[in-house]
């Protein structure tokens, strides 16, 4: 078995991962019409879950895409923090409360690309929160050893052990209705930023920890 035969299986997987979740979409939206057709009364409840499935159908594509494209070379720009990280939760899902630890108020970042890296740890934290109000989630911006660190924590009920090791694959997801796309491009931005991202041993909550280089 030769590494390009490794990889052809790996593409093979992908693929046919990516078929069963679009299939999955798919037939949500046909159904969800099929049922606004027959119960007009309920037609907004359908509808809704309809535009929700397109979204989700049309980020799943474009996080293919984004994972396919090579990520090098990256123009980046000085922001105020402040400004990413309202970026980044601008098309969240209501209810998160967030909880700012700011000590760095520049990032030197992608405008479009980095946002979209904090956007997938913010989305997977609201996602695995069991709190009826609502998800908590801190971020801490600080320099550490020559680095620039962002710490993503949230309040879920932690990573289980037998996910750890693939974390940061394609597909690989431990939440129901979870795709697997948006770890695994996270952590291509932070390596087109000169960077890392990593999952925290050293704490009692599930933290994800960016590190930049300092410029």
């Amino acid at each position: 078995m030769t590494e390009h035969d490794d990889e052809l299986r790996a593409l093979g997987r992908a693929s046919a991962e990516l078929a069963h979740e679009l299939r999955n979409v798919l037939a949500t939206i046909g159904t969800s019409a099929h049922a606004a057709s027959r119960t007009p009364a309920d037609a907004a409840r359908f509808l809704a879950r309809i535009v929700r499935h397109a979204e989700l159908g049309q980020r799943l594509v474009e996080d293919v895409m984004a994972l396919a494209r090579p990520l090098g070379g990256l123009e980046t720009e000085t922001q105020a923090t402040t400004a990413v990280l309202d970026a980044a939760r601008s098309t969240l899902a209501t209810g998160a409360r967030f909880d700012d630890r700011i000590e760095t108020a520049t990032l030197a970042v992608h405008p479009a690309l980095f946002p979209r890296l904090l956007h997938a740890l913010y989305a997977n934290a609201i996602a695995v929160s069991k709190r009826p109000e609502g998800a908590c989630i801190v971020t801490r911006v600080f320099q550490d050893d020559g680095s620039v660190c962002l710490d993503v924590e949230d309040d879920g009920p932690g990573i289980p052990e037998a996910l750890r090791p693939t974390l940061f694959e394609e597909f690989a997801t431990g939440r129901e209705g979870g795709v697997g796309l948006g770890l695994a491009l996270a952590r291509r931005i932070a390596e087109a930023h000169g960077g890392r991202l990593t999952l925290r041993d050293d704490t009692a909550s599930t933290t994800f920890r960016i590190a930049l280089p300092a410029r």
